[in-house]
């Protein structure tokens, strides 16, 4: 996290002009279980995405899941983008990659890779403030990959994920007011509080 810190400090002296939060209650099995939030950062060329969630569950001990994604975007391109996930106090992800001239480089468990992939301009973390009309593929910093966005409805779409599960989103306004996760072993829901 020190890295990613030093990375933002670095990314320029740019004063972000116009900063908007996005809270969501978390649901699942009829109960609030937690909080995710959205922070967006904007200058002339430059967005700052910040998302931070924290559920805590009784299956048959208490779980906690913390998690910490965040993008660097620069004149439409995503700079760097990261993503942090602890359940109780086991680190489960912890990632990122950053743009080079020659494309992105991923960082994980202490090593670099070089990835085949140049220009990304939509993200996960995108998808919370701006409603897919115009892009039908966002990179997906957990899976390491592009995920297609299928249109179900007007202001609904669906990602299947590559491990079989799904997600599904639907916006008012072009802002995301609802998200169902449909996983394996568990379903929940991500509901717009408040903006800011």
């Amino acid at each position: 996290m020190v890295l990613l810190i030093l990375f933002v400090l670095s990314f320029g002296t740019t004063i972000f002009s116009q900063t908007k939060k996005y809270t969501y209650k978390i649901i699942q099995g009829g109960d609030e279980v937690g909080f995710l939030t959205l922070t967006k950062k904007d200058s002339g060329l430059s967005t700052f995405l910040q998302m931070k969630s924290e559920a805590t569950k009784k299956i048959v001990f208490l779980v906690t899941i913390y998690e910490l994604q965040t993008a660097v975007i620069e004149k439409g391109q995503i700079k760097f983008s990261s993503v942090y996930r602890k359940v109780n106090s086991s680190v489960k992800t912890n990632k990122y990659i950053t743009a080079t001239s020659n494309g992105y480089e991923l960082y994980k468990n202490g090593e670099k890779e070089k990835i085949n992939l140049t220009g990304i301009r939509h993200n996960q973390l995108t998808l919370y403030y701006e409603e897919p009309t115009n892009f039908r593929h966002v990179y997906s910093d957990q899976f390491e990959a592009f995920l297609f966005i299928k249109r179900i409805t007007e202001n609904q779409y669906q990602i299947e994920l590559p491990d079989g599960n799904t997600n599904n989103y639907t916006y008012k306004n072009g802002i995301l007011i609802r998200m169902k996760l449909k996983h394996t072993f568990f379903s929940a829901e991500f509901i717009l509080t408040k903006t800011e």
